[in-house]
């Protein structure tokens, strides 16, 4: 029972343990990274900035009702001259001084308005869409910067894996070679200059091999800060892993500013059906109710000073001439829309022929990783022979040595194949994903 439960927990973890064992993908980087982003949050945020402008165009669309008060103590009443007079027999001849209103004049009134009809509401509407569509582009871009560094972070530890890989097959070599010559001083069969030299190899190799293990940690613990975690196996991440069998060949994406660009236009079209809706007639409904005072006193209470009226009323807008500025506003828009499109079609062409030009140099590079991966092969066959007949006395050491450094040369050689292959990918997904 004890062994049966004991490898039922081995069975459990086996999935997270295999998991620990696989090496990070660049995509699995990236998803990380996009999910721990701090960043990209913030922009997903701001979307909810547009709810409130939703929210805004919906409460335009419901009763506005307003109350008002005012309060008001007349210091001179407006007069008016009547061009007559009265006098002991009923009207005479002369002029009559006439004071309008009273001292004291409160007046509290409750008015209410309805929108009915308003063609531009629905590409307001629209316009606020357009917000929505232009903060998912800049989240996107905030996501395409964040993925550039994780995929120029992670390209970097390759290329320092790729070179720890190198200086530790040269380090391996040169301790061959050092274990092949002791033997051989300690017998006296060579002088010892020549287990020196290859003593002083090993050591410059060693110092190198450490140089590029901390190359290498300061290249993994970057791409942890990008990601956010550490959680995979990055050491052994090769350039194998990015090289293709055969390279699809891929169209060139919509970059950030062709998208930026198509959306503009779409708020283009909006405000040009929005300006056109504006010279159609706009329809609302209002209503008043209010009630005034009019006293020499200041007093509310004053009989017979209260007054009251009321009215409800249906008001039609239609803007019959504007001197033109509303058309001259829509073949403005039209204008930058039809620029924005060519503008566009400059970007994919642009973007295409890129894409073109950086394909054939990552099948040129591919194939230069192939031959040298091949000639290094040849060149480690060639080494173990000339050590395996230079340790039965059938070849010289300078076979040896020559063997060494054409070796360490067709590695130096493949590193700035690595680089070209790894700068010209880096290009091509960020061109064709």
């Amino acid at each position: 029972m004890k062994n049966i439960r004991y490898l039922l927990s081995i069975l459990l973890l086996l999935p997270s343990l295999v998991h620990f064992g696989q090496n990070l993908t660049l995509e699995q980087a990236i998803a990380m990274g996009i999910k721990n982003s701090d960043a990209i949050r913030l922009e997903k945020d701001k979307n909810l900035l547009n709810d409130f402008d939703e929210s805004a165009l919906k409460a335009k669309m419901k009763p506005q009702i307003s109350l008002n008060a005012d309060v008001r103590g007349n210091i001179k009443l407006q007069e008016s001259v009547l061009p007559f007079s009265f006098g002991p027999d009923g009207i005479e001849e002369g002029e009559t001084v006439v004071p309008f209103g009273r001292r004291f004049n409160n007046v509290f009134s409750i008015e209410a308005q309805q929108k009915i009809l308003d063609f531009s509401t629905k590409y307001d509407k629209e316009l606020i869409n357009i917000k929505r569509t232009s903060t998912t582009i800049f989240e996107k871009e905030k996501a395409d910067e964040l993925k550039n560094k994780i995929k120029a972070s992670y390209y970097n530890l390759i290329y320092r894996n790729e070179r720890f890989l190198a200086e530790s097959e040269i380090r391996g070599i040169n301790k061959e070679v050092v274990d092949l010559l002791s033997e051989k001083e300690k017998s006296g069969t060579i002088i010892q200059n020549q287990y020196l030299k290859a003593k002083l190899d090993l050591m410059e190799s060693e110092r190198i091999l450490k140089q590029e293990t901390a190359y290498q940690k300061k290249a993994k613990d970057n791409l942890y800060y990008l990601i956010g975690e550490e959680a995979l196996t990055v050491d052994s991440v090769t350039i194998s892993e990015l090289i293709h069998p055969e390279l699809p060949i891929l169209s060139a994406a919509k970059g950030i500013e062709s998208l930026k660009e198509e959306n503009y236009i779409a708020e283009l079209k909006a405000r040009i059906k929005r300006e056109s809706a504006l010279k159609r007639p706009t329809l609302n409904a209002y209503g008043n109710l209010t009630t005034f005072q009019q006293a020499n006193s200041f007093n509310p209470f004053e009989k017979n000073s209260w007054f009251q009226f009321s009215y409800v009323g249906v008001r039609l807008n239609w803007t019959v001439f504007d001197g033109k500025s509303n058309q001259i506003k829509q073949d403005k828009f039209q204008m930058e829309k039809t620029l924005a499109q060519k503008k566009i079609q400059i970007l994919q062409n642009e973007r295409n022929q890129e894409v073109k030009e950086i394909y054939s140099e990552l099948l040129k590079d591919r194939e230069n990783l192939h031959q040298i991966d091949q000639s290094i092969q040849m060149a480690k066959a060639i080494l173990d022979t000339d050590i395996k007949n230079y340790n039965l006395g059938a070849t010289p050491y300078s076979d040896v040595l020559d063997s060494k450094k054409r070796l360490a040369t067709l590695q130096s050689s493949r590193l700035e194949y690595v680089i070209n292959y790894l700068n010209n990918h880096y290009k091509w997904e960020g061109l064709v994903e």
